[in-house]
């Protein structure tokens, strides 16, 4: 499900302040568009020379489960086509217009197959795609950035030993890449804009080796030297914000988590000045949401990860006034989503997880149900329809294992707990678990945990059996070969 914001500047004949306090008051600003074939989340989002948006890969929505197919939407006809598939399905990757018109696509994860470091190009044209040389290393949620040179820069990202401090460089004229020197501090996670300058600015992330830790540190890359030096210091840490260039050269920066919880606050970096300050603060802390600046010079922040679920809100970010108002509100929350600010004015936001509170164990596909159809469906694809205590706490047990040979992939795992007290409409009985039963992944296949009475959170397992998490892990088998 879609859904594409009116904007500001659509309202023919309406200035835009009158439009401002027209919008708000009189109606939501959100409208419905058509629906992708696939349910994703973790995509990209790219719009093409032709005016119509790159939708591409990401997860299947409440799964770890990656996708390489790839969609486009048409604004004129407010219709999707399919824009073939990638030889290696992938998520939390980059997607990079070329001045030719192709689409760069690079890093990532893949439940297919090992973390990819290959590249591939997508060309409208011929609505296919080809291989674009390899990077270096496998980059999970790194970012890529467009050089004023046609070369395109990714930094940073989650290897299999940790965050990397290493940057590469794609060159399409020989379709290969190249060294483009080493952060100060490794990072994934974070931002990376382009300035009026021709360098950019990456800022915020978190780091991910022994432990988290997450960088106050913003960095320049400078494509004449090929080098990095620093930019001065957020006033908060953040992993996945939001950086907008604004049309006074400034970047807004806003949102993000971090060891505090999620963050409200936002900043602006000032390259004359090589400084930040305060923007003011969101009325939701959230991460993982999507930032586009409006044809009127405002920024629009929309859905993300809050501590309540998945965010509907949206918000407006006014830089002639540096505070934040309301942005409506979406039908569904979206963690996760994409944003593309279309031709029109129109912002089509797409996809992305609606995490509900309410929940209950998702129905197999040979279960009759008398219920309507498409609310059984919704069922269905929202695997994990619940955020369990594990699920919520994925990241301190992917710090807490850097042995394993893919940390990534340990927390796809643990993402995947599904916690039930209800089935079917009803709640769980003694026969099915009572009073509540844990789906958990295994090596091979899956355990089911019943008659759950209390989960206990600790520091440490130190002081419970053998000292390694679990049975069989105290026996020396690989931990994720039991529960």
């Amino acid at each position: 499900m879609l859904r594409r914001m009116k904007s500001w500047m659509a309202c023919v004949g309406l200035s835009l302040a009158l439009l401002k306090s027209w919008a708000w008051a009189v109606t939501n600003p959100w409208v419905p568009a058509s629906a992708m074939a696939q349910y994703r989340e973790e995509h990209t989002a790219t719009l093409l020379l032709s005016g119509k948006v790159l939708i591409v890969g990401g997860s299947v929505g409440g799964t770890s489960r990656t996708l390489a197919s790839a969609e486009l939407y048409d604004p004129a006809t407010n219709s999707w086509s399919g824009a073939g598939a990638m030889t290696t399905s992938r998520r939390g990757h980059t997607a990079t217009l070329l001045p030719t018109g192709k689409v760069l696509v690079a890093g990532g994860e893949s439940t297919e197959s090992d973390n990819p470091t290959n590249a591939e190009l997508y060309d409208p044209a011929t609505n296919s795609w080809s291989a674009a040389g390899t990077l270096s290393a496998r980059r999970v949620f790194p970012a890529s950035t467009l050089l004023p040179s046609g070369k395109v820069l990714v930094s940073g990202g989650i290897s299999s030993n940790g965050t990397l401090a290493s940057a590469e460089l794609f060159d399409p004229a020989t379709n290969s890449w190249s060294a483009a020197g080493t952060l100060n501090f490794a990072r994934d996670a974070h931002t990376a804009t382009l300035l009026p300058s021709g360098k950019v600015l990456v800022a915020g992330g978190e780091k991910l080796n022994v432990s988290f830790s997450y960088p106050t540190s913003a960095e320049l890359y400078d494509p004449a030297t090929n080098g990095w030096s620093i930019a001065g210091t957020l006033t908060a840490a953040r992993r996945f914000s939001t950086a907008t260039l604004l049309s006074s050269g400034k970047v807004l920066v806003a949102g993000g988590h971090s060891n505090q919880g999620y963050i409200a606050s936002a900043e602006l970096y000032d390259p004359s000045t090589n400084s930040w300050s305060a923007a003011g603060a969101l009325t939701t802390p959230r991460e993982l949401h999507t930032a586009t600046q409006l044809s009127s010079g405002q920024v629009l922040v929309a859905g993300g990860a809050t501590s309540s679920g998945s965010a509907a809100d949206a918000e407006l970010y006014d830089p002639a006034t540096n505070s934040w108002l309301s942005g409506g509100t979406m039908s569904i929350g979206r963690m996760s989503p994409s944003a593309t600010l279309l031709p029109s004015g129109e912002v089509l936001v797409e996809g992305g997880d609606d995490h509900a509170i309410d929940l209950q164990t998702p129905l197999r596909r040979n279960m009759s149900d008398p219920r309507d159809k498409e609310a059984v469906r919704r069922l269905m694809r929202v695997r994990r329809r619940i955020e369990t205590t594990i699920g919520q706490l994925a990241e301190f047990y992917r710090a807490e294992k850097p042995g394993a040979r893919d940390l990534f992939h340990m927390v796809s795992r643990l993402a995947r707990k599904i916690l039930a007290y209800n089935m079917n409409g009803r709640a769980l009985d003694v026969g099915h678990g009572a009073p509540l039963r844990l789906r958990v992944e295994r090596q091979l296949g899956y355990k089911q945990a019943k008659y759950i009475n209390r989960i206990e959170i600790v520091n440490s397992f130190a002081q419970i059996g053998g000292g390694k998490g679990g049975y069989w892990e105290d026996r020396g088998y690989e931990w994720y070969a039991g529960i």
